[in-house]
């Protein structure tokens, strides 16, 4: 898959747990210290998943990432 696709997967992966956060706060009546806790909750587990899947993509190939090449990653 070519960097743009990689982006435009993660970028939709995204919004749609973006989206599914904003759902339960509809639903229910939650504090806003709970709703950040609840939101980080979410979005460290996104990026576990990310970061599991970029470290299997690269042992597949037998290559180690560089600092510089995960630095780029993480500002798209």
């Amino acid at each position: 898959m070519r960097k743009e696709g990689k982006v435009n997967f993660w970028l939709s992966q995204l919004f749609r747990r973006e989206k599914g956060v904003k759902l339960i706060f509809d639903c229910h009546n939650y504090s806003k210290e709970k709703k950040v806790k609840l939101t980080i909750v979410e979005f460290i587990d996104y990026t576990r998943i990310w970061w599991d899947q970029f470290i299997l993509s690269r042992g597949r190939n037998h290559e180690r990432p560089t600092l510089c090449e995960l630095d780029a990653l993480l500002k798209w």
